[in-house]
């Protein structure tokens, strides 16, 4: 390895003076920074006063940016870690699961904000030992990698996160949750059920809306008052058989219809992650 300082003296002339040659026993990060220090030292230099740029075929400061790169993903996976989990429990708790989908947005968009600074100076810090955390506003490349690498790298994040949970799917989810028949109707929320149905205007119209809020109504305090042809029910599956078995599905007609939605709103684990599929449901 070869080591060149470039610097501008009293007269304004650039001067790039070779300083020395450097025999390393592999490229790693921590080998090179060792050698470029040694090296350094024994010309009595400090490291606080010089900026590094190393060359490797195209490479430009690929050190640095690499490092950079591994901290903007490690904060990302840090803040998507509780939504990913989330997303891969068997018992797919959709209530939590887009709990944590709002939270995960609103940390990605601060660390948007408020992240650059402190994550520059931890990069920084181990580049370039016993610098100051107090950077000069002049250096040329900290917008670039700004907004070309640490904005860039976000935003792919935060789009990606918004393509596959729009706000349709949001509500179609939290609809869906909110039929659930798990413990009891334990996640029953009218309003999320009424914006559900909003999304299905062919299966309800005006008419229908209303009645189906009315519905809702009585269904819940049906529920509510155990009946025992609906205890431990486990799914939206469980509940359009045990509406059956009941001879309930023309007293709550519109409800029935709106479990059929649900039942074909399925979703599956893909690599982790929750494809979802809308099939289109016809009326009987």
């Amino acid at each position: 390895m070869t080591l060149v300082l470039r610097y501008v003296d009293k007269k304004g002339q650039v001067n790039k003076p070779f300083i020395g040659l450097v025999r390393i026993s592999d490229t790693s990060a921590k080998s090179l920074k060792e050698a470029v220090l040694s090296l350094l030292m024994k010309h009595s230099l400090s490291p606080s006063k010089i900026r590094g740029q190393g060359y490797d075929g195209a490479s430009n400061m690929q050190g640095k940016m690499n490092g950079l790169k591994a901290l903007i993903l490690q904060g990302v996976l840090i803040i998507s870690n509780e939504l990913s989990k989330a997303l891969q429990k068997k018992e797919q708790d959709i209530i939590n699961a887009m709990l944590f989908l709002d939270i995960t947005k609103e940390r990605l968009q601060e660390m948007r904000d408020e992240g650059w600074e402190p994550l520059m100076d931890e990069i920084e810090e181990f580049y370039i030992p016993g610098k100051s955390k107090r950077r000069p506003s002049s250096i040329t490349y900290s917008h670039n990698l700004r907004v070309e690498l640490f904005y860039a790298m976000i935003d792919l994040q935060l789009l990606e996160l918004n393509s596959r949970f729009d706000v349709v799917s949001s509500n179609l989810l939290l609809g869906m949750a909110s039929l659930n028949p798990a413990n009891s109707f334990a996640n029953f929320d009218k309003e999320r059920i009424m914006t559900l149905a909003k999304h299905y205007p062919d299966e309800f119209g005006e008419l229908k809306f209303r009645d189906l809020s009315r519905q809702l109504d009585t269904f819940i305090w049906h529920m509510e008052h155990g009946d025992p042809r609906f205890s431990d029910l486990n799914g939206i599956g469980d509940l359009a058989k045990a509406m059956v078995e009941a001879n309930l599905v023309e007293t709550y007609s519109l409800i029935y219809l709106l479990v059929q939605v649900d039942f074909n709103f399925t979703y599956r684990n893909c690599n982790g992650r929750k494809s979802i599929l809308i099939h289109e449901v016809h009326q009987r």
